[in-house]
């Protein structure tokens, strides 16, 4: 049977980097956290100011407001590069994406798979890549640069039957 679509994907750095970010923002527990230990830092900021006249208590939290978000993407940035350097079976790796009417298949160095498209928790698209999840944190990538238009569209129709 020859396949409606073919792909090809390299793992670099980006795609690591893109993937483990999508997978932290879908969570998304630590995002409401940091929402509201800014907010707890702007709020008391702002009494320390106005009401209990202390300027520069008020100003210093203020000022933790918009450094936190700063250094908590370092921290992320700098956990993904220990991650990266530990898994060094993943680097270059490479998978080729067969895609047929009612499934893919997929063949890289750790093997050959083959999944039904109603087996998939989820798709996901970000400015890199598609992700084929078949749970929660285990998934599948396919670059876009190494796809056509015909391809994205047909990948989009599963994001919308998801």
């Amino acid at each position: 049977m020859k396949a409606n679509f073919t792909a090809d994907t390299k793992y670099d750095y980006a795609i690591f980097c893109d993937y483990n970010l999508l997978l932290a923002n879908k969570n998304g527990k630590m995002n409401v956290l940091l929402i509201l230990i800014c907010a707890v830092c702007a709020a008391y900021g702002c009494y320390e100011i106005f009401l209990a006249k202390k300027l520069l208590e008020g100003i210093l939290l203020l000022a933790a407001v918009v450094i936190i978000p700063f250094i908590v993407r370092y921290l992320k940035r700098r956990n993904l590069q220990k991650a990266w350097k530990a898994n060094t079976e993943i680097h270059g790796m490479q998978s080729h994406f067969d895609f047929f009417s009612d499934h893919f298949e997929v063949t890289d160095s750790k093997g050959h798979s083959q999944v039904n498209y109603a087996d998939l928790y989820a798709v996901y698209e970000t400015n890199l890549a598609f992700y084929l999840m078949r749970s929660k944190t285990q998934g599948m990538v396919v670059e876009k640069r190494k796809g056509g238009e015909k391809l994205h569209a047909f990948l989009r129709s599963l994001i919308r039957s998801k």
